[in-house]
């Protein structure tokens, strides 16, 4: 089967032009693609260029540890695909942030701005837009990891 390019999509293309905030998984496995300033990544149907990736890795590190921008290209992989990529839409990201204090799944879940959220409430299972609950996440990602406030400025509206 064959991949099919997808044209990379500007912020400019969604109407208000605000960068949204999702949330992907990485599984145990996987980890040491992270290891690279840039990757290919499976990403929601709805994101964007220039819109922001925080990766949940799961067990044994069940956290939040970077944040990736989205630059595109993008991609749609089918199942069985030639590159053994996942089926779905990819994008190219690149990290903008290493939380040196990641911020772990337990801490979300015991804190009262973050435990009712619903991607915490699902132990982030699937990829997520979680812009709405933006706030109280980057609340947290700050108090934890002070100087990752600059990296993420462009991701607030405070």
């Amino acid at each position: 089967m064959r991949n099919v390019k997808q044209p990379s999509l500007t912020p400019s293309d969604r109407p208000n032009a605000d960068p949204r905030i999702h949330v992907v998984g990485c599984e145990g496995d996987k980890t040491s693609e992270l290891n690279s300033q840039e990757i290919e990544w499976n990403i929601p149907s709805n994101a964007q260029k220039g819109d922001l990736v925080l990766m949940y890795r799961s067990a044994p590190t069940s956290a939040i540890c970077d944040a990736w921008e989205i630059v595109g290209p993008f991609n749609r992989y089918t199942k069985g695909n030639r590159k053994k990529r996942r089926p779905g839409l990819q994008a190219g990201l690149k990290r903008i942030a290493r939380f040196k204090q990641p911020l772990a799944y337990d801490d979300l879940k015991a804190h009262p701005l973050t435990r009712k959220i619903p991607v915490v409430l699902a132990h982030f299972q699937g990829k997520k837009d979680i812009t709405e609950d933006w706030f109280s996440i980057y609340q947290r990602l700050v108090t934890l990891n002070p100087k990752a406030k600059s990296a993420l400025k462009r991701y607030v509206v405070e």
